[in-house]
């Protein structure tokens, strides 16, 4: 598999000639229950918590979650041929900045913002577990 292809794109890549449709579905964050109980795996950890670099009690989904309505409407529409875009992302209103985090890392230095804590795993210490998005 060439470097620049990811591993979906490759499979799409090798069923298209036997007339396989491939679409991807990237779902944003959606109130599901899911990405909070992401944050919630560290309570099932057979370590000595006291030997972790972070009080994972305190951190939670660095995100407002959006009402999923919309998400299972365009999956439903994409599995049904209606949708024939192969990349789909919910909720639309997060395309571009889905597309300038992408392209950020191609620009990133190694040494950019050492020392400093990312904005997203600060949002994980200031966001309440199943903050919805607010209208």
């Amino acid at each position: 598999m060439p470097p620049s292809l990811s591993c979906l794109t490759y499979i799409c890549f090798r069923l298209q000639e036997f007339n396989i449709e491939v679409a991807t579905v990237n779902p944003g964050p959606f109130l599901t229950g899911f990405n909070d109980r992401m944050f919630q795996t560290w309570q099932s950890w057979e370590d000595d918590g006291s030997d972790r670099l972070f009080d994972y009690s305190k951190l939670a989904f660095p995100s407002a979650q959006f009402d999923p309505e919309p998400l299972y409407a365009t999956m439903t529409s994409v599995a049904a041929g209606e949708i024939d875009s192969y990349r789909n992302l919910e909720p639309k209103s997060m395309l571009d900045e889905t597309k300038r985090l992408i392209e950020a890392a191609w620009n990133r230095k190694t040494k950019d913002r050492l020392g400093k804590r990312p904005e997203n795993l600060q949002a994980s210490f200031d966001t309440e577990p199943e903050t919805p998005v607010s209208n």
